[in-house]
């Protein structure tokens, strides 16, 4: 993994009022609390207390030709450059009430990016019905964790969005999660200039780099990228290096995060579940009708003498990042031919509990997950009958 220096920083304290070089008719905005900008590059942006999360937690960075400060682009290969901090991965988009524009016309393209974006593993993007209220002043837009907030403006923290500014985007906020630091909301702001054909690839990209994306100017099997930093708007799918980057943003995934790496079961245990950057197999099934999402899995094989006694799994609380859980148990191999055997949701409020009669011939796979959108941490609590005592026979002279 190597780093690439962004280019000079600009650390912009927010003004209250519009900037001087906006387009006849903008407006003098009213008095609000100012936020601190940090901008990255021509459209993209970080708020200056996430800016110092990057600091206190990015990698240091020597360059012998150039000094760009801390905060830099980390290129990751395969087609895609992130800015230091992962993503936390879940967002619900919402569109803001926007005077210089109609946001509405924006809905279907933020619902397009969702759906590409949620065909793949990692991130999942769910766009809000209605709309929120706009802040006095469009540099003022910010968004609690978990949300992306989307406006129609002539302004923002990258400047005037008029002529061959087309938008600005950026990470809001930061949050820790299992002690890594990652950009956990972002804003976007979009010209209400734009043309139809340019709606699609710039909402592409803005809202990347509201999730942690940079630029990516080189060719990516042969073709460029979303988030190359100026675009013809001749295309606007997401292609592959852009959905690398997504991906990556939401690394490590649990090491229990297949089918194929479940954590053996052994004999009555308790063992712990996070399921927060877990990821769905393509031929996963829902399990008890809820997902999949975000399953992590377990495997229990059970020894000679177990057979026909019960077994009961169940989820617990421990009050650290509790979530609405999902349990559900199958036989077979792997996926080739598993068959359902039981499963749960709602056994008791978030928790879940299973039961089944032991068939010692057959290996059983444990899927943890959850409701809808929810994820989080849980204890998985495995209650399986002892092993029989080996058999011993004693010579008699």
């Amino acid at each position: 993994m190597t780093w690439r220096p962004l280019g000079v920083l600009v650390l912009v304290a927010t003004s209250l009022t519009a900037a001087p070089s906006l387009p006849s008719g903008a407006r003098v905005w009213a008095d609000e609390p100012a936020v601190e900008w940090v901008q990255t590059s021509d459209d993209s942006v970080v708020e200056a207390k996430t800016y110092d999360a990057v600091l206190e937690n990015a990698p240091p960075v020597i360059s012998s030709e150039t000094s760009a400060g801390p905060f830099q682009s980390v290129v990751a290969g395969e087609g895609f450059n992130a800015f230091s901090l992962p993503s936390y991965g879940d967002y619900t988009i919402k569109l803001v009430a926007s005077v210089d524009g109609d946001i509405e016309i924006y809905r279907t393209k933020l619902q397009q990016m969702a759906n590409e974006v949620n065909a793949h593993n990692g991130l999942s993007l769910v766009v809000a019905a209605g709309q929120v209220a706009a802040p006095a002043s469009p540099n003022s837009l910010t968004a609690p964790v978990g949300e992306i907030r989307v406006m129609v403006s002539l302004t923002s923290p990258c400047g005037a969005l008029s002529g061959g500014k087309l938008g600005c985007g950026g990470t809001s906020s930061s949050v820790v999660v299992e002690g890594v630091t990652r950009f956990a909301s972002g804003v976007v702001w979009l010209s209400p200039t734009l043309s139809s054909v340019c709606q699609q690839p710039v909402v592409n990209h803005e809202v990347g780099h509201a999730l942690g994306l940079d630029h990516f100017d080189d060719l990516y099997l042969g073709l460029p990228q979303v988030m190359k930093s100026t675009t013809s708007c001749s295309f606007s799918a997401l292609r592959a290096g852009d959905l690398n980057g997504m991906r990556w943003l939401v690394q490590p995934t649990p090491v229990n995060d297949s089918v194929a790496s479940a954590v053996d079961v052994c004999g009555d245990s308790t063992l712990p579940a996070s399921t927060w950057f877990a990821t769905k197999e393509a031929s996963e099934p829902a399990h008890a009708g809820a997902g999949p999402r975000r399953s992590v899995w377990y495997r229990y094989q059970p020894v000679t003498g177990q057979g026909g006694a019960t077994a009961t799994i169940a989820t617990v609380n421990d009050g650290v990042d509790d979530f609405d859980t999902v349990l559900a148990v199958y036989r077979g191999t792997m996926f080739t031919s598993v068959v359902p055997v039981t499963s749960n949701d709602n056994f008791s409020g978030l928790l879940s509990q299973v039961s089944f009669i032991i068939d010692e011939t057959q290996t059983y796979w444990i899927a943890v997950d959850g409701v809808g959108f929810a994820r989080g941490e849980t204890d998985v609590v495995f209650d399986v009958p002892p092993a029989p005592p080996p058999t011993t026979n004693s010579l008699v002279s």
